[in-house]
């Protein structure tokens, strides 16, 4: 979704698409695997995955605002019981990299409980890095720390 406004529920979802966000010389840009800009919504996604690829372009202005679940929003986001193990190309200082974005470099969403990372990509949500994640007999296995 690229634009939400309002109030907005994602539950048990995955996204495996590339999802690229470039900026040109006179707009920002906010994208997400999720949701790219939810202005002044209020966002919930709850067990949900991304396992995709997010690409940053910096072009012209180049103020990129990044999330992997949710790009930019003003208001608030739940993320709850997520998974999170994307790949990530073109990030600079000025793109954002977390499981959601909010002004100020606010990485850490309103609400976020039991969320587990895979990449290397500093959240600062208190998610849970794991190491590595395989297929088992009953589902997922995830190796932590």
């Amino acid at each position: 979704m690229a634009y939400a406004k309002g109030t907005v529920t994602i539950d048990n979802c995955r996204v495996s698409a590339d999802v690229t966000c470039s900026g040109n010389s006179s707009n920002d840009a906010h994208g997400g695997g999720f949701v790219g800009h939810a202005e002044s919504s209020k966002v919930t996604v709850s067990n949900s995955a991304f396992d995709g690829k997010l690409n940053a372009s910096a072009n012209g202005k180049g103020d990129i605002r990044l999330g992997t679940f949710v790009g930019w929003a003003g208001e608030e986001v739940s993320i709850e019981n997520c998974f999170e193990a994307g790949e990530y190309q073109g990030f600079t200082d000025n793109s954002q990299t977390a499981l959601y974005w909010k002004d100020s470099n606010n990485t850490t969403p309103d609400h976020s409980s039991n969320n587990i990372y895979i990449s290397d990509l500093g959240h600062a949500d208190g998610a849970t890095k794991a190491l590595s994640v395989t297929s088992g007999t009953e589902g997922l296995e995830l190796i932590f720390e």
